[in-house]
């Protein structure tokens, strides 16, 4: 009868051993080729987070071993970011004029007039766009959205008149208060309504109307990687269900 001695024994322990951390090593491997282990990072629009918040979710919860990483900018800074490799998708607002990136549209939504609750236009149910001639305007800087920024401006000079634009602001939560102080009028996505706001805002329709917000998943184009891949579809599988699902119309109030 053959009997291994002590350091047979150990050595045989050890071997099971890698052998294990072997096996475990290449699952590992496997996983991360296949993009489901890593690390992304991501780019958003601040007033667009809650599409973020919900493709996270849902891909968190089918791979729940990857490691994200985000980012609020403005779409030109996401392109920008994009180009650099600091990030590897973004929401942006579109146009995004780009050889180097790719944009997938993923949700389509009106933009609505917000005005001060006791701003004669508040009466109206839909407000002609030639009576915005005049009115003080708050509107995004063009830094964060430069192809949307020029979308407003020129479809007020195709109407006839130049935006008078009295502030600037970075975020939308300023504009809304801002809007809701009577120091001017703004534009605002129609999905703004399935969040509480401020109670002195209200929304009212233009025509004829300004350009849908479109909203679309950015990448660069020679991005090959499977992680990317994964996260895109699980994006789109969620604003099939949900985001071109939704109906957004002017309040009524």
């Amino acid at each position: 009868m053959v009997q291994l001695t002590d350091a047979g024994v150990r050595f045989v322990e050890q071997a099971r051993k890698l052998l294990a951390q072997f096996g475990h090593l290449k699952s590992v491997a496997s996983r991360a080729q296949s993009g489901e282990i890593g690390h992304l990072a991501l780019g958003c629009v601040t007033s667009y987070k809650r599409y973020l918040v919900e493709c996270v979710q849902a891909f968190s919860q089918k791979y729940p071993n990857v490691s994200l990483e985000f980012h609020s900018m403005g779409t030109d800074q996401q392109a920008k970011a994009l180009k650099q490799g600091r990030i590897h998708v973004g929401f942006v607002v579109l146009p995004v004029q780009s050889s180097e990136l790719v944009t997938e549209r993923i949700s389509s939504e009106p933009r609505l007039l917000g005005l001060a609750a006791n701003h004669p236009l508040a009466r109206r149910r839909k407000v002609p766009l030639t009576s915005l001639a005049g009115e003080p305007f708050i509107l995004f800087t063009r830094d964060l959205c430069s192809g949307s920024h020029d979308q407003i401006i020129r479809t007020c000079v195709n109407a006839g008149f130049s935006l008078h634009i009295r502030h600037e602001v970075t975020n939308i939560v300023t504009a809304l208060a801002l809007v809701e102080a009577g120091l001017g009028v703004s534009l605002f996505p129609a999905s703004i309504q399935d969040f509480s706001g401020p109670k002195g805002v209200i929304l009212r329709e233009v025509y004829p109307p300004f350009p849908r917000i479109e909203l679309a998943l950015a990448y660069r184009s020679d991005d090959e990687s499977p992680l990317l891949r994964l996260f895109l579809s699980v994006a789109k599988e969620v604003f099939a269900k949900t985001a071109d699902g939704r109906s957004f119309q002017a309040a009524s109030r």
